[in-house]
């Protein structure tokens, strides 16, 4: 095997496989990783080095010494727009999670967007599912980094407050920048020390600014929907009275209302609600805006999908936690049997059963309620529970509040 492929066949090899491709071959075959390390060290990464900032060969002082101390004269410049964003997906995923924040860095303090776009799209892809993004036993330290955070910030109301072209009918590209900064945004928000220092930084407001700028598009309702829930949950009190100040709850609900078709939308929202609804104040707040109404219309309009299912009954967990009132109105939405519907469909999904286990055990407080449960489709709920707290025998929720409503709801009608 060669250890240097020559420029030809390596150029060759790059033009003619796609992107994604060739990194599945990565992921797959060692070998195929040597090969790719070396495409991109010989082919790019003097010309990613040396024009990080600008992204833009100089002709005309190729002699200028580089911050890496390689002359100009020296960088290949690769014109083709496919090669030069495989270039930068690749230094990316190949780098050490301490090299990626340097270049995360670097790309937020670039002047060229495409770079800043290619660089965000490339830490969003490898991290978006990572959970958690910090693991106890190997933690990746990098990633709760105050400068990272400082730039994003910096660069998502830099680009709010500028001259951008807004459309009525916002569609992905036309907004790509702003999308792009507040995925990566998103993807941060869920370490636990990043919540803290987004929350002192003034993030959540600035996060509920750009919602309200953006309000046609459906990508940023999104991801701002998600980071208002991770910002809330895992640093609640503070970051959930700042959402509820200014203005967070009604972003969040208008963009359930906007967008009532996007079922991603409709499971980041009732996630932020769930989320707000920790704290009671705030869950008193949220009540009046309407949220009980919102998240069971959300769970109305997407039945099949287990995410949006998932976080409306976390989310009603959390509003009957010790509301008769709250309790009295979920139930009249018909909230009950909504979520017996859900366990039903869904027997598989230990979080589901989870949250709809314990949405049910606070609703049945409500005796009203509890009549619903019985009578439900010939008290099918007895039989749910029941293999429910038998598959997932090693979940404590399902166990502390599973197992006695399913005795209470298999006894002889209650009075």
């Amino acid at each position: 095997m060669l250890e240097i492929l020559p420029l030809e066949i390596a150029t060759l090899i790059i033009e003619l496989l796609p992107v994604r491709d060739l990194f599945e071959l990565c992921l797959v075959s060692t070998e195929w990783k040597r090969i790719v390390d070396s495409l991109w060290k010989q082919l790019f990464l003097l010309h990613y080095s040396t024009n990080l900032v600008d992204c833009h060969h100089n002709n005309n002082n190729k002699n200028t010494p580089s911050s890496s101390g390689i002359t100009g004269s020296h960088v290949v410049v690769i014109h083709n727009d496919h090669v030069l964003d495989w270039k930068q997906h690749c230094l990316f995923v190949l780098s050490s999670p301490q090299q990626q924040s340097k270049l995360l860095c670097h790309a937020l303090q670039s002047n060229n967007k495409h770079c800043m776009e290619q660089i965000s799209i490339s830490f969003v892809d490898q991290y978006i599912k990572v959970v958690p993004l910090i693991e106890s036993n190997n933690p990746v330290k990098c990633w709760e980094n105050a400068q990272i955070l400082d730039l994003l910030l910096f660069s998502i109301e830099q680009r709010m407050n500028s001259d951008y072209p807004l459309n009525e009918v916002a569609v992905f590209g036309e907004h790509a920048e702003m999308v792009y900064l507040v995925m990566v945004l998103r993807v941060l928000s869920r370490i636990d020390m990043n919540t803290i220092k987004v929350g002192q930084l003034g993030g959540v407001e600035l996060v509920i600014s750009v919602m309200s700028k953006y309000i046609h598009n459906k990508y940023i309702q999104l991801h701002c929907s998600s980071i208002l829930g991770n910002l809330s949950f895992l640093n609640d009190n503070e970051n959930s009275n700042r959402t509820v100040v200014a203005g967070g709850a009604e972003a969040i609900l208008n963009a359930l209302k906007s967008f009532p078709e996007c079922e991603n939308i409709a499971e980041q929202a009732c996630g932020a609600l769930g989320a707000l609804a920790h704290d009671d104040g705030c869950r008193a707040y949220i009540v009046q805006c309407g949220a009980i109404e919102s998240i069971i219309k959300a769970m109305k309009a997407h039945p099949k999908h287990a995410g949006t299912l998932e976080d409306g009954a976390g989310a009603l967990t959390d509003l009957s936690n010790g509301e008769t009132e709250n309790k009295k109105r979920i139930g009249e939405e018909g909230g009950v049997e909504l979520i017996i519907r859900a366990l039903k469909q869904f027997p598989e999904i230990e979080g589901l059963q989870q949250r709809g286990c314990c949405a049910l055990w606070n609703l049945s407080m409500y005796p009203p309620n509890f009549r619903k449960m019985r009578e439900f489709d010939d008290n099918v709920l007895r039989t749910i529970l029941a293999q429910s707290t038998q598959r997932f025998q090693k979940n404590e929720q399902l166990s502390r509040f599973g197992v006695p409503l399913m005795h209470r709801v298999a006894r002889t009608p209650a009075q």
